[in-house]
C-alpha cells in the first residue's frame, strides 16, 4: 500500500505514460503549438505540467490523431505509425 493509500498491484498493473513536448507533439500532428493550445482548451488534450515544462501524455496524442482522422474519414489502418521516444 501506498502512502496515498493506493494499492501497489494497482500502480503496476497500469501501462508505463510517456510524455514529449508541445513542440514534438506539434511536429508529428503536422500542426503549430497555438493549434495545440487549441486542443488543450476545449478539453481534447490534457498538459500536464513538469516544472517550467508543458508536455503531453503519447496515448493523448495518439487519440486526438486517431480522432481527428476518424472525423475526416481516413480509415483507421492507413494511419501511419509514428515511433515515439521511449
Amino acid at each position: 500500500m501506498c502512502a496515498d493509500g493506493t494499492d501497489v498491484a494497482q500502480i503496476s498493473s497500469q501501462p508505463p505514460v510517456h510524455f514529449v513536448s508541445m513542440a514534438r507533439a506539434a511536429t508529428v500532428l503536422g500542426c503549430g503549438r497555438s493549434t495545440l493550445y487549441q486542443y488543450v482548451r476545449s478539453g481534447d488534450l490534457h498538459l500536464v505540467h513538469h516544472g517550467r515544462h508543458s508536455v503531453l501524455a503519447v496515448q493523448e496524442i495518439d487519440r486526438l490523431a486517431l480522432r481527428l482522422a476518424t472525423q475526416a474519414g481516413v480509415e483507421p489502418s492507413l494511419l501511419r505509425v509514428t515511433s515515439w521516444p521511449p
